[in-house]
Protein backbone atom coordinates (compact mmCIF):
# COMPACT_ATOMS: atom_id res chain seq x y z
CA UNK A 1 0.00 0.00 0.00
CA UNK A 2 1.46 3.37 -0.85
CA UNK A 3 1.93 5.93 2.17
CA UNK A 4 -0.22 8.48 3.28
CA UNK A 5 1.75 11.32 2.78
CA UNK A 6 1.42 11.23 -1.21
CA UNK A 7 -2.58 10.78 -0.59
CA UNK A 8 -2.68 14.12 0.56
CA UNK A 9 -1.44 16.11 -2.28
CA UNK A 10 -4.41 15.00 -4.40
CA UNK A 11 -6.50 17.12 -1.79
CA UNK A 12 -7.12 20.12 -4.22
CA UNK A 13 -9.58 22.48 -4.47
CA UNK A 14 -13.18 22.15 -6.41
CA UNK A 15 -12.40 24.42 -9.37
CA UNK A 16 -9.17 22.85 -10.35
CA UNK A 17 -10.56 19.50 -11.26
CA UNK A 18 -12.03 17.95 -14.40
CA UNK A 19 -16.16 18.24 -14.74
CA UNK A 20 -17.65 13.96 -14.36
CA UNK A 21 -19.43 12.58 -17.27
CA UNK A 22 -22.73 15.09 -17.77
CA UNK A 23 -24.57 11.20 -18.13
CA UNK A 24 -24.02 7.77 -17.03
CA UNK A 25 -21.82 5.58 -19.62
CA UNK A 26 -25.10 2.96 -19.24
CA UNK A 27 -28.72 3.26 -18.26
CA UNK A 28 -30.54 2.94 -14.87
CA UNK A 29 -31.94 -0.48 -14.42
CA UNK A 30 -35.48 -0.64 -14.03
CA UNK A 31 -35.69 -2.04 -10.73
CA UNK A 32 -33.86 0.75 -8.89
CA UNK A 33 -36.03 2.99 -11.88
CA UNK A 34 -38.67 2.17 -10.32
CA UNK A 35 -38.18 2.13 -6.74
CA UNK A 36 -36.77 5.98 -6.59
CA UNK A 37 -40.30 6.85 -8.92
CA UNK A 38 -42.11 4.93 -5.79
CA UNK A 39 -40.37 7.32 -3.13
CA UNK A 40 -41.64 10.39 -5.26
CA UNK A 41 -44.67 9.62 -4.42
CA UNK A 42 -46.12 12.01 -1.56
CA UNK A 43 -46.64 9.29 1.37
CA UNK A 44 -42.60 9.14 1.27
CA UNK A 45 -40.49 11.94 2.72
CA UNK A 46 -36.94 11.50 1.61
CA UNK A 47 -33.92 12.46 4.07
CA UNK A 48 -30.22 12.62 3.91
CA UNK A 49 -28.82 10.76 6.81
CA UNK A 50 -27.31 14.16 8.65
CA UNK A 51 -30.14 15.71 7.90
CA UNK A 52 -32.65 13.21 9.91
CA UNK A 53 -30.12 11.59 12.31
CA UNK A 54 -28.29 14.95 13.13
CA UNK A 55 -30.74 18.23 12.12
CA UNK A 56 -33.99 16.35 13.00
CA UNK A 57 -33.28 14.61 15.81
CA UNK A 58 -34.17 10.90 14.21
CA UNK A 59 -38.07 12.26 14.94
CA UNK A 60 -40.20 10.42 12.13
CA UNK A 61 -43.38 12.94 10.18
CA UNK A 62 -46.28 10.75 11.73
CA UNK A 63 -48.44 11.61 8.60
CA UNK A 64 -45.48 9.56 6.13
CA UNK A 65 -43.78 6.89 5.64
CA UNK A 66 -40.16 8.45 6.55
CA UNK A 67 -36.95 7.16 4.25
CA UNK A 68 -33.36 7.87 5.02
CA UNK A 69 -31.75 7.39 1.83
CA UNK A 70 -28.09 6.44 1.76
CA UNK A 71 -25.65 5.66 -1.11
CA UNK A 72 -22.38 3.78 -0.58
CA UNK A 73 -20.29 4.59 -3.11
CA UNK A 74 -18.02 1.52 -3.55
CA UNK A 75 -15.57 0.62 -6.38
CA UNK A 76 -17.14 0.53 -9.44
CA UNK A 77 -19.74 3.15 -8.84
CA UNK A 78 -17.80 6.26 -8.87
CA UNK A 79 -18.58 7.03 -12.50
CA UNK A 80 -22.38 6.26 -11.78
CA UNK A 81 -22.46 8.74 -8.54
CA UNK A 82 -23.06 12.07 -10.35
CA UNK A 83 -25.39 10.82 -12.64
CA UNK A 84 -27.49 9.22 -9.54
CA UNK A 85 -27.70 11.84 -7.43
CA UNK A 86 -28.97 13.94 -10.37
CA UNK A 87 -31.21 11.84 -11.17
CA UNK A 88 -32.56 12.37 -7.38
CA UNK A 89 -32.43 15.94 -7.45
CA UNK A 90 -35.04 15.24 -10.70
CA UNK A 91 -37.24 13.59 -8.20
CA UNK A 92 -36.44 15.86 -5.82
CA UNK A 93 -35.02 12.99 -3.25
CA UNK A 94 -32.31 13.69 -1.06
CA UNK A 95 -29.70 11.17 -0.04
CA UNK A 96 -26.16 11.30 1.24
CA UNK A 97 -22.97 9.80 -0.56
CA UNK A 98 -19.93 7.78 0.94
CA UNK A 99 -16.94 7.49 -0.88
CA UNK A 100 -13.75 5.53 -0.71
CA UNK A 101 -10.81 7.40 -0.55
CA UNK A 102 -7.65 4.76 -1.39
CA UNK A 103 -6.86 5.60 -4.80
CA UNK A 104 -4.73 2.43 -5.46
CA UNK A 105 -7.06 0.07 -4.18
CA UNK A 106 -10.55 1.58 -4.99
CA UNK A 107 -10.63 4.52 -7.57
CA UNK A 108 -9.01 8.21 -8.12
CA UNK A 109 -11.94 10.37 -6.44
CA UNK A 110 -9.24 13.04 -5.13
CA UNK A 111 -8.99 13.91 -9.12
CA UNK A 112 -12.73 12.63 -10.09
CA UNK A 113 -14.61 16.04 -9.98
CA UNK A 114 -17.33 13.69 -8.50
CA UNK A 115 -17.64 14.62 -4.59
CA UNK A 116 -17.81 18.51 -5.88
CA UNK A 117 -20.68 17.61 -8.76
CA UNK A 118 -22.52 15.30 -5.99
CA UNK A 119 -22.81 18.57 -3.49
CA UNK A 120 -23.59 20.71 -6.30
CA UNK A 121 -26.54 18.36 -6.56
CA UNK A 122 -27.68 18.99 -2.71
CA UNK A 123 -26.78 15.88 -1.38
CA UNK A 124 -24.78 15.26 1.78
CA UNK A 125 -21.09 13.95 1.02
CA UNK A 126 -19.30 11.98 3.46
CA UNK A 127 -16.66 9.50 3.54
CA UNK A 128 -16.89 5.72 3.02
CA UNK A 129 -14.08 4.53 5.04
CA UNK A 130 -11.59 1.70 4.89
CA UNK A 131 -9.01 3.38 6.91
CA UNK A 132 -8.63 0.47 9.44
CA UNK A 133 -8.39 -2.60 6.47
CA UNK A 134 -5.21 0.22 5.21
CA UNK A 135 -3.61 0.13 8.28
CA UNK A 136 -3.25 -3.31 8.89
CA UNK A 137 -1.68 -3.90 5.14
CA UNK A 138 0.11 -0.69 4.64
CA UNK A 139 0.74 0.58 8.49
CA UNK A 140 0.94 4.13 9.31
CA UNK A 141 -1.77 5.76 11.03
CA UNK A 142 -5.38 4.86 10.26
CA UNK A 143 -6.67 7.48 12.27
CA UNK A 144 -5.03 9.92 11.39
CA UNK A 145 -5.27 9.47 7.65
CA UNK A 146 -9.23 9.43 8.25
CA UNK A 147 -8.95 12.84 9.98
CA UNK A 148 -6.81 14.26 6.70
CA UNK A 149 -9.25 12.66 4.35
CA UNK A 150 -12.63 14.13 5.97
CA UNK A 151 -10.63 17.55 5.65
CA UNK A 152 -9.55 16.75 1.88
CA UNK A 153 -13.03 15.35 1.12
CA UNK A 154 -14.84 18.37 2.56
CA UNK A 155 -12.46 21.07 0.34
CA UNK A 156 -13.21 18.89 -2.85
CA UNK A 157 -16.56 18.77 -2.30
CA UNK A 158 -16.99 22.33 -1.35
CA UNK A 159 -19.42 21.54 1.34
CA UNK A 160 -18.29 19.92 5.37
CA UNK A 161 -18.36 16.24 5.49
CA UNK A 162 -20.92 15.81 8.36
CA UNK A 163 -20.67 11.56 8.86
CA UNK A 164 -18.26 8.52 8.13
CA UNK A 165 -19.95 5.00 7.53
CA UNK A 166 -17.68 2.15 7.24
CA UNK A 167 -17.10 -0.04 4.49
CA UNK A 168 -17.54 -4.08 4.49
CA UNK A 169 -15.69 -6.37 2.06
CA UNK A 170 -14.31 -9.86 2.14
CA UNK A 171 -10.51 -8.23 3.26
CA UNK A 172 -11.53 -6.88 6.71
CA UNK A 173 -14.66 -9.71 7.20
CA UNK A 174 -11.91 -12.18 6.79
CA UNK A 175 -9.65 -10.52 9.50
CA UNK A 176 -13.02 -10.76 12.07
CA UNK A 177 -12.66 -7.23 12.06
CA UNK A 178 -15.36 -4.12 11.13
CA UNK A 179 -13.83 -1.15 9.29
CA UNK A 180 -15.82 0.86 12.06
CA UNK A 181 -13.40 -0.43 14.62
CA UNK A 182 -10.98 2.07 14.18
CA UNK A 183 -12.88 4.55 15.73
CA UNK A 184 -15.88 2.92 17.61
CA UNK A 185 -14.78 4.70 20.54
CA UNK A 186 -14.17 7.95 18.97
CA UNK A 187 -16.23 11.08 19.57
CA UNK A 188 -17.62 12.15 16.19
CA UNK A 189 -16.34 15.76 17.30
CA UNK A 190 -12.76 14.30 17.71
CA UNK A 191 -12.83 13.28 13.88
CA UNK A 192 -14.58 16.76 12.99
CA UNK A 193 -17.94 15.18 11.69
CA UNK A 194 -21.17 15.15 13.18
CA UNK A 195 -22.26 11.39 13.19
CA UNK A 196 -20.56 7.84 12.16
CA UNK A 197 -21.52 4.61 12.41
CA UNK A 198 -18.94 3.65 15.39
CA UNK A 199 -20.55 2.40 19.17
CA UNK A 200 -20.51 6.59 20.26
CA UNK A 201 -21.19 7.58 17.16
CA UNK A 202 -24.71 8.92 17.01
CA UNK A 203 -25.99 6.62 14.18
CA UNK A 204 -26.04 3.15 14.60
CA UNK A 205 -27.14 0.96 17.58
CA UNK A 206 -26.47 -2.28 18.84
CA UNK A 207 -28.90 -4.73 17.99
CA UNK A 208 -29.34 -8.99 18.14
CA UNK A 209 -28.22 -8.55 14.19
CA UNK A 210 -25.04 -6.11 14.90
CA UNK A 211 -25.23 -2.46 14.95
CA UNK A 212 -27.95 -0.81 12.40
CA UNK A 213 -29.46 2.71 12.80
CA UNK A 214 -32.90 2.98 14.44
CA UNK A 215 -35.76 2.53 12.33
CA UNK A 216 -38.50 0.38 11.45
CA UNK A 217 -37.95 -1.28 8.13
CA UNK A 218 -33.78 -1.49 7.67
CA UNK A 219 -33.38 -2.11 3.26
CA UNK A 220 -30.31 -2.34 1.81
CA UNK A 221 -29.47 -3.83 -2.00
CA UNK A 222 -27.03 -6.00 -0.46
CA UNK A 223 -28.29 -9.22 -1.50
CA UNK A 224 -25.48 -11.73 -1.01
CA UNK A 225 -21.79 -12.59 -3.33
CA UNK A 226 -21.67 -11.56 -6.67
CA UNK A 227 -23.57 -8.27 -6.78
CA UNK A 228 -26.39 -7.35 -8.62
CA UNK A 229 -28.46 -5.78 -5.94
CA UNK A 230 -32.04 -5.60 -6.41
CA UNK A 231 -31.79 -6.21 -10.16
CA UNK A 232 -31.77 -9.89 -8.43
CA UNK A 233 -35.27 -9.78 -6.78
CA UNK A 234 -37.21 -6.32 -8.14
CA UNK A 235 -40.01 -6.83 -6.35
CA UNK A 236 -38.31 -7.25 -3.17
CA UNK A 237 -38.10 -3.52 -2.02
CA UNK A 238 -40.97 -2.15 -3.41
CA UNK A 239 -43.18 -4.68 -1.28
CA UNK A 240 -41.16 -3.61 1.66
CA UNK A 241 -41.74 -0.07 1.29
CA UNK A 242 -45.34 -0.40 0.35
CA UNK A 243 -45.42 -1.88 3.75
CA UNK A 244 -43.94 0.39 5.60
CA UNK A 245 -46.69 2.65 7.56
CA UNK A 246 -47.08 6.34 8.41
CA UNK A 247 -44.57 7.34 10.83
CA UNK A 248 -42.37 4.36 10.27
CA UNK A 249 -38.73 4.95 9.07
CA UNK A 250 -36.91 3.43 6.67
CA UNK A 251 -33.25 3.37 6.49
CA UNK A 252 -32.10 2.03 2.77
CA UNK A 253 -28.68 1.39 1.38
CA UNK A 254 -28.33 1.52 -2.18
CA UNK A 255 -24.68 0.92 -4.33
CA UNK A 256 -24.17 3.07 -7.70
CA UNK A 257 -23.13 -0.03 -9.23
CA UNK A 258 -26.09 -2.41 -8.53
CA UNK A 259 -28.39 0.69 -9.78
CA UNK A 260 -26.91 1.15 -13.55
CA UNK A 261 -26.68 -1.77 -16.22
CA UNK A 262 -22.87 -1.44 -16.50
CA UNK A 263 -22.37 -3.85 -18.74
CA UNK A 264 -23.66 -1.42 -21.54
CA UNK A 265 -20.97 0.78 -21.10
CA UNK A 266 -17.91 1.80 -18.57
CA UNK A 267 -16.04 4.77 -17.76
CA UNK A 268 -12.70 3.61 -17.30
CA UNK A 269 -11.62 7.17 -16.38
CA UNK A 270 -11.05 7.32 -12.81
CA UNK A 271 -9.42 3.70 -12.79
CA UNK A 272 -12.11 1.34 -11.87
CA UNK A 273 -12.50 -1.91 -13.35
CA UNK A 274 -15.29 -3.58 -14.63
CA UNK A 275 -16.49 -6.87 -12.89
CA UNK A 276 -17.37 -10.10 -14.78
CA UNK A 277 -20.96 -10.55 -15.29
CA UNK A 278 -22.30 -14.11 -14.92
CA UNK A 279 -24.05 -15.92 -17.50
CA UNK A 280 -27.89 -16.49 -17.50
CA UNK A 281 -27.65 -19.51 -15.77
CA UNK A 282 -25.58 -17.97 -12.94
CA UNK A 283 -27.89 -14.80 -12.94
CA UNK A 284 -30.49 -17.00 -12.14
CA UNK A 285 -28.96 -18.80 -9.34
CA UNK A 286 -28.22 -15.83 -8.05
CA UNK A 287 -31.60 -14.59 -8.21
CA UNK A 288 -32.66 -18.25 -6.41
CA UNK A 289 -30.11 -17.48 -3.53
CA UNK A 290 -31.27 -13.97 -2.72
CA UNK A 291 -35.00 -15.48 -2.55
CA UNK A 292 -33.67 -18.29 -0.41
CA UNK A 293 -31.98 -16.32 2.19
CA UNK A 294 -33.81 -12.69 2.01
CA UNK A 295 -37.44 -14.36 1.36
CA UNK A 296 -37.72 -17.85 3.32
CA UNK A 297 -34.85 -17.57 5.07
CA UNK A 298 -35.58 -13.67 6.17
CA UNK A 299 -32.15 -12.51 6.02
CA UNK A 300 -31.44 -14.89 9.10
CA UNK A 301 -29.03 -18.11 8.49
CA UNK A 302 -30.23 -21.70 8.12
CA UNK A 303 -29.78 -22.96 11.36
CA UNK A 304 -31.81 -20.62 12.80
CA UNK A 305 -34.89 -20.87 10.69
CA UNK A 306 -34.17 -24.85 11.13
CA UNK A 307 -35.01 -23.69 14.75
CA UNK A 308 -37.74 -21.32 13.99
CA UNK A 309 -39.30 -24.68 11.73
CA UNK A 310 -39.00 -26.85 14.39
CA UNK A 311 -40.33 -24.98 17.49
CA UNK A 312 -43.16 -23.91 14.67
CA UNK A 313 -44.23 -27.57 14.14
CA UNK A 314 -43.92 -28.51 17.89
CA UNK A 315 -46.07 -25.77 18.95
CA UNK A 316 -48.64 -26.68 16.84
CA UNK A 317 -48.64 -30.64 17.51
CA UNK A 318 -48.41 -29.96 21.24
CA UNK A 319 -50.96 -27.08 21.69
CA UNK A 320 -53.76 -28.87 18.92
CA UNK A 321 -53.25 -31.65 19.39
CA UNK A 322 -51.89 -32.52 23.06
CA UNK A 323 -54.03 -29.66 23.99
CA UNK A 324 -56.91 -31.23 23.06
CA UNK A 325 -56.84 -34.32 26.04
CA UNK A 326 -55.14 -31.75 28.46
CA UNK A 327 -56.71 -30.82 31.65
CA UNK A 328 -57.61 -27.32 31.40
CA UNK A 329 -58.10 -26.50 35.06
CA UNK A 330 -60.30 -23.64 36.69
CA UNK A 331 -57.46 -21.10 35.20
CA UNK A 332 -58.55 -18.68 32.28
CA UNK A 333 -56.71 -17.71 29.90
CA UNK A 334 -55.21 -13.71 30.67
CA UNK A 335 -54.86 -11.76 27.69
CA UNK A 336 -51.01 -10.77 27.07
CA UNK A 337 -51.23 -8.37 24.58
CA UNK A 338 -49.62 -5.29 25.07
CA UNK A 339 -52.55 -3.10 25.74
CA UNK A 340 -53.78 -5.21 28.69
CA UNK A 341 -51.18 -5.45 29.91
CA UNK A 342 -50.56 -1.51 29.71
CA UNK A 343 -54.35 -1.00 31.15
CA UNK A 344 -52.83 -3.38 34.22
CA UNK A 345 -50.27 -1.77 34.92
CA UNK A 346 -51.61 1.68 35.50
CA UNK A 347 -54.61 0.53 36.93
CA UNK A 348 -52.60 -0.12 39.49
CA UNK A 349 -52.25 3.51 39.87
CA UNK A 350 -48.00 4.97 40.77
CA UNK A 351 -48.24 4.30 44.65
CA UNK A 352 -48.25 0.76 44.04
CA UNK A 353 -45.36 1.19 41.97
CA UNK A 354 -43.44 3.28 44.18
CA UNK A 355 -43.80 0.55 46.98
CA UNK A 356 -42.24 -1.87 44.70
CA UNK A 357 -39.19 0.52 44.63
CA UNK A 358 -38.87 0.62 48.47
CA UNK A 359 -39.22 -2.86 48.87
CA UNK A 360 -36.35 -3.68 46.61
CA UNK A 361 -34.25 -0.46 48.51
CA UNK A 362 -34.11 1.52 44.87
CA UNK A 363 -35.45 5.07 46.34
CA UNK A 364 -33.02 7.71 47.30
CA UNK A 365 -34.21 11.16 47.53
CA UNK A 366 -32.23 13.54 45.31
CA UNK A 367 -31.44 11.05 43.22
CA UNK A 368 -30.04 10.88 39.50
CA UNK A 369 -32.36 7.44 38.29
CA UNK A 370 -31.73 5.48 35.00
CA UNK A 371 -33.80 3.16 33.64
CA UNK A 372 -32.70 0.83 30.99
CA UNK A 373 -35.90 -0.13 28.84
CA UNK A 374 -38.65 2.33 30.44
CA UNK A 375 -41.36 1.08 28.26
CA UNK A 376 -44.46 2.15 29.66
CA UNK A 377 -43.00 4.58 31.91
CA UNK A 378 -44.43 3.32 35.27
CA UNK A 379 -41.24 3.27 36.70
CA UNK A 380 -40.11 6.20 35.98
CA UNK A 381 -43.21 7.85 37.44
CA UNK A 382 -42.81 5.72 41.00
CA UNK A 383 -38.85 7.29 40.58
CA UNK A 384 -39.46 10.94 40.05
CA UNK A 385 -41.63 10.97 43.41
CA UNK A 386 -38.64 12.33 45.29
CA UNK A 387 -35.16 12.04 42.60
CA UNK A 388 -33.68 14.94 41.18
CA UNK A 389 -33.83 13.82 37.80
CA UNK A 390 -34.87 10.60 36.10
CA UNK A 391 -34.11 9.11 32.33
CA UNK A 392 -35.44 7.04 30.58
CA UNK A 393 -34.09 5.02 27.58
CA UNK A 394 -35.93 3.03 25.44
CA UNK A 395 -35.75 1.54 21.94
CA UNK A 396 -38.95 0.77 20.84
CA UNK A 397 -40.64 4.08 19.30
CA UNK A 398 -44.28 3.39 20.23
CA UNK A 399 -43.43 2.59 23.52
CA UNK A 400 -40.77 5.80 23.71
CA UNK A 401 -43.93 8.23 22.22
CA UNK A 402 -46.35 6.39 24.79
CA UNK A 403 -44.97 6.51 27.60
CA UNK A 404 -44.34 10.37 27.20
CA UNK A 405 -47.88 11.26 26.35
CA UNK A 406 -48.64 9.09 29.85
CA UNK A 407 -46.01 10.82 31.68
CA UNK A 408 -46.91 14.45 30.66
CA UNK A 409 -50.44 13.81 32.29
CA UNK A 410 -48.06 13.74 35.69
CA UNK A 411 -47.09 17.56 35.18
CA UNK A 412 -45.38 17.65 38.76
CA UNK A 413 -43.39 14.82 38.06
CA UNK A 414 -42.91 15.14 34.22
CA UNK A 415 -40.67 17.89 34.47
CA UNK A 416 -38.07 15.50 36.26
CA UNK A 417 -38.03 12.89 33.82
CA UNK A 418 -36.59 12.24 30.37
CA UNK A 419 -37.26 9.73 27.61
CA UNK A 420 -35.17 8.80 24.90
CA UNK A 421 -34.18 6.84 22.44
CA UNK A 422 -31.29 4.50 23.46
CA UNK A 423 -29.78 0.48 23.66
CA UNK A 424 -28.77 -1.28 26.64
CA UNK A 425 -25.22 -2.18 25.08
CA UNK A 426 -24.33 1.23 24.40
CA UNK A 427 -25.77 3.72 26.82
CA UNK A 428 -24.95 7.44 25.98
CA UNK A 429 -24.29 8.71 29.23
CA UNK A 430 -20.59 9.25 31.07
CA UNK A 431 -18.88 7.38 33.82
CA UNK A 432 -20.66 7.33 37.12
CA UNK A 433 -23.79 9.48 36.03
CA UNK A 434 -26.46 7.96 38.22
CA UNK A 435 -27.06 6.40 41.76
CA UNK A 436 -29.64 4.39 40.87
CA UNK A 437 -30.10 1.78 38.00
CA UNK A 438 -33.18 -0.08 36.80
CA UNK A 439 -33.52 -2.81 34.46
CA UNK A 440 -36.89 -4.36 34.72
CA UNK A 441 -37.82 -7.28 32.11
CA UNK A 442 -34.83 -6.21 29.76
CA UNK A 443 -31.94 -8.21 29.91
CA UNK A 444 -33.14 -11.47 28.61
CA UNK A 445 -34.04 -9.60 25.11
CA UNK A 446 -29.87 -8.18 25.29
CA UNK A 447 -26.66 -8.75 24.75
CA UNK A 448 -26.63 -9.89 28.15
CA UNK A 449 -22.55 -9.52 29.35
CA UNK A 450 -22.48 -5.91 27.30
CA UNK A 451 -25.65 -4.65 28.85
CA UNK A 452 -24.74 -5.17 32.51
CA UNK A 453 -21.27 -3.82 31.43
CA UNK A 454 -22.60 -0.75 30.35
CA UNK A 455 -24.80 -0.23 33.18
CA UNK A 456 -21.97 -0.47 35.89
CA UNK A 457 -20.14 1.72 33.66
CA UNK A 458 -22.56 4.20 34.13
CA UNK A 459 -23.52 3.96 37.85
CA UNK A 460 -21.66 5.92 40.60
CA UNK A 461 -19.42 4.54 43.32
CA UNK A 462 -22.07 3.46 46.22
CA UNK A 463 -25.01 3.34 43.55
CA UNK A 464 -27.82 0.46 43.29
CA UNK A 465 -28.24 -1.62 39.99
CA UNK A 466 -31.96 -3.54 40.37
CA UNK A 467 -32.48 -6.07 37.33
CA UNK A 468 -35.25 -8.37 37.09
CA UNK A 469 -35.45 -11.44 34.76
CA UNK A 470 -37.36 -14.42 33.84
CA UNK A 471 -36.60 -17.60 35.05
CA UNK A 472 -36.82 -20.74 33.44
CA UNK A 473 -40.46 -21.38 34.95
CA UNK A 474 -41.14 -18.60 32.94
CA UNK A 475 -40.94 -20.34 29.79
CA UNK A 476 -42.38 -23.68 31.37
CA UNK A 477 -45.19 -21.68 32.38
CA UNK A 478 -45.76 -20.45 28.47
CA UNK A 479 -45.70 -24.15 27.91
CA UNK A 480 -48.01 -25.22 30.28
CA UNK A 481 -50.91 -22.05 29.28
CA UNK A 482 -50.52 -23.22 25.65
CA UNK A 483 -51.19 -26.63 26.64
CA UNK A 484 -54.24 -25.23 29.08
CA UNK A 485 -55.68 -22.79 26.28
CA UNK A 486 -54.71 -24.82 23.40
CA UNK A 487 -52.92 -21.43 21.98
CA UNK A 488 -49.89 -21.85 19.75
CA UNK A 489 -48.97 -18.41 20.58
CA UNK A 490 -48.22 -19.07 24.11
CA UNK A 491 -46.41 -22.91 23.41
CA UNK A 492 -44.00 -20.84 20.24
CA UNK A 493 -43.25 -18.10 22.81
CA UNK A 494 -42.40 -20.78 25.69
CA UNK A 495 -40.62 -23.05 23.46
CA UNK A 496 -38.21 -20.22 22.00
CA UNK A 497 -37.71 -19.56 25.59
CA UNK A 498 -36.57 -23.20 26.20
CA UNK A 499 -34.55 -23.82 23.35
CA UNK A 500 -32.56 -19.81 23.83
CA UNK A 501 -31.79 -21.01 27.21
CA UNK A 502 -30.51 -24.64 26.84
CA UNK A 503 -28.61 -23.24 24.12
CA UNK A 504 -26.92 -21.05 26.09
CA UNK A 505 -26.42 -23.16 29.64
CA UNK A 506 -25.20 -26.48 27.46
CA UNK A 507 -23.38 -25.24 24.31
CA UNK A 508 -22.72 -21.77 25.45
CA UNK A 509 -24.58 -20.22 22.39
CA UNK A 510 -26.45 -16.91 22.00
CA UNK A 511 -29.78 -17.27 19.93
CA UNK A 512 -31.97 -14.72 18.98
CA UNK A 513 -34.32 -16.18 21.35
CA UNK A 514 -35.32 -14.46 24.37
CA UNK A 515 -33.62 -16.83 27.42
CA UNK A 516 -34.09 -17.42 31.11
CA UNK A 517 -30.96 -16.41 33.11
CA UNK A 518 -29.91 -18.62 36.29
CA UNK A 519 -28.97 -16.86 39.76
CA UNK A 520 -25.36 -18.20 39.99
CA UNK A 521 -25.11 -17.26 36.08
CA UNK A 522 -26.23 -13.58 37.20
CA UNK A 523 -24.05 -13.49 39.91
CA UNK A 524 -20.45 -14.17 37.76
CA UNK A 525 -21.87 -11.48 35.38
CA UNK A 526 -22.70 -9.14 38.10
CA UNK A 527 -18.95 -9.92 39.22
CA UNK A 528 -17.60 -9.26 36.07
CA UNK A 529 -18.74 -5.95 36.39
CA UNK A 530 -17.39 -5.34 39.36
CA UNK A 531 -20.71 -5.45 40.89
CA UNK A 532 -21.51 -6.63 44.55
CA UNK A 533 -24.83 -8.89 44.99
CA UNK A 534 -26.37 -7.69 47.89
CA UNK A 535 -30.14 -8.87 47.46
CA UNK A 536 -32.19 -11.95 45.45
CA UNK A 537 -35.18 -12.61 45.47
CA UNK A 538 -38.09 -13.64 43.74
CA UNK A 539 -39.76 -10.75 42.21
CA UNK A 540 -43.35 -10.15 40.21
CA UNK A 541 -43.47 -6.39 39.19
CA UNK A 542 -47.90 -7.77 39.20
CA UNK A 543 -48.06 -10.61 40.71
CA UNK A 544 -50.06 -13.13 38.87
CA UNK A 545 -48.10 -15.90 38.61
CA UNK A 546 -46.69 -18.76 40.97
CA UNK A 547 -43.15 -17.79 42.03
CA UNK A 548 -41.78 -21.26 40.66
CA UNK A 549 -43.29 -23.83 37.82
CA UNK A 550 -42.31 -27.61 37.85
CA UNK A 551 -39.45 -26.57 40.44
CA UNK A 552 -38.21 -23.46 38.13
CA UNK A 553 -38.25 -20.20 39.21
CA UNK A 554 -40.63 -17.71 37.38
CA UNK A 555 -38.57 -14.38 38.22
CA UNK A 556 -36.30 -13.07 39.88
CA UNK A 557 -35.03 -9.64 40.92
CA UNK A 558 -30.94 -8.60 41.59
CA UNK A 559 -29.71 -5.86 43.33
CA UNK A 560 -26.07 -5.00 43.53
CA UNK A 561 -23.76 -2.00 44.37
CA UNK A 562 -20.77 -0.90 42.99
CA UNK A 563 -18.07 -0.79 45.76
CA UNK A 564 -16.73 2.68 46.69
CA UNK A 565 -12.81 2.66 46.36
CA UNK A 566 -10.99 2.45 49.53
CA UNK A 567 -13.87 1.64 51.41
Amino acid sequence: MPDAAPHATLHTAPGALDAPATDAPAPLASAYERVFAELALPRYRVHAVADFVVDGGGRADPDVVNVVLRVDVDPGGLQFAAPLARHLRGLELDASFYFLTETARHYDVWDSGVPAAVAGAGMEVGVHSDHLYTQVQGGGDGLARLREDIQGMARIAGQRVRGVVGHGHPGIDGMGRASRDLYDAVPPQDLGVDYHDGGCGGYVRETMDGPVPPCDVWLIDYLGPGGGGWTVWPGLPLRRLRRAQRGEVVHMVVHPLNAYQWWRGWDGRYGEVPPRRPGYLGRMGRALRARVRHGLLRGRGAPYMLAVAGIEAAAWTLAKGVGLVWPRGERTERDTSWAAGRETIFAKGIGYWRERLERLGLTSPGARVLEVGSGDGQWLLAFAQDAAEVVGIEPNRVFRETSVQTIAQHPGRAQRITVQDGVAERLAFADASFDRVLCAGVLMFTRQDKALAEMARVLRPGGLVCVTVNGLGWFVMYCLDGLRHRSVQKMRYGLQGLVGTFARWWFGRDTRFARAVRADEMRAMLADCGLRLVDVRYFQGIRQNPDEHLGWPTNYAFVAQKPVEGA
